[in-house]
């Protein structure tokens, strides 16, 4: 599922499930990162938790909100994904933008 747009400096949390015919996959051995790119240049990486629940099928993204204090613009990112077994993979690739943060009352 991609990433929503969001305002910068807010913390960008989101939890993937791996699977393979319907079912989860082990991934507690993988590695995998997610990274963010304005134009070819890469702005932020940062890898996914896989040991907290990848043995059921997920990683869990969670970047601090000091990470996303970027210049408001549309990004492309994806998640790439390193098996243990040395296969690689783009799991999702996509852009999203960067909102200018507003100030005042919600």
């Amino acid at each position: 599922m991609p990433i929503n747009d969001f305002h910068k400096g807010t913390t960008l949390y989101a939890r993937y499930l791996f699977q393979t015919s319907g079912s989860a996959i082990d991934i507690s051995s993988d590695e995998i990162t997610f990274m963010l790119k304005d134009s070819d240049e890469i702005v932020l990486t940062s890898s996914l938790d896989v040991a907290s629940s990848g043995s059921i099928g997920y990683a869990i993204l969670d970047v601090s909100s000091s990470l996303t204090n970027l210049s408001a613009s549309c990004y492309q990112y994806e998640i790439f994904w390193h098996r243990s077994n040395g296969e690689d993979y783009v799991f999702e690739k996509t852009t999203v933008n960067i909102l200018d943060r507003v100030l005042g009352s919600v």
